[in-house]
């Protein structure tokens, strides 16, 4: 075995039987200011199995959320379209959408156009 095993990726899954008590004092020498969010992981993903792989894929990169506003906006984008698509992009369903999501008939048309074009693009990597 390598010297450098530890700079392979899937090297943290050799430890995928790790005790839960284990598992803890890992968590508890890792966290820090710097990496105290591993144990805000820990306690989302509810499986340690999971958080190791986690950590073995994303291991000294630095990982970026988008802002929670642009997640909100997203999701309601999302909800706008299938509430309308599953009414078939009816006059009506843009209608009650306004009414559901508090948004005028304009925008609600403009966030079904943005999102056809987003789903109807061959690659999906437009921004939405």
């Amino acid at each position: 075995m390598s010297s450098k095993v530890y700079d392979d990726l899937g090297c943290l899954l050799l430890f995928n039987n790790i005790s839960e008590e284990d598992m803890g004092l890992l968590i508890d020498l890792l966290q820090n200011e710097k990496y105290g969010f591993i144990a805000l992981l820990r306690e989302v993903i509810d499986d340690d199995k999971v958080l190791l792989e986690l950590l073995d894929v994303l291991s000294g990169q630095r990982v970026q959320f988008p802002p929670r506003r642009k997640v909100y906006k997203t999701l309601e984008r999302i909800s706008i379209y299938t509430f309308c698509k599953k009414r078939d992009f009816t006059y009506d369903s843009y209608r009650l959408a306004s009414k559901q999501f508090g948004k005028r008939i304009p925008q609600i048309k403009a966030i079904i156009e943005t999102m056809r074009k987003y789903v109807d693009s061959e690659e999906g990597n437009s921004e939405i």
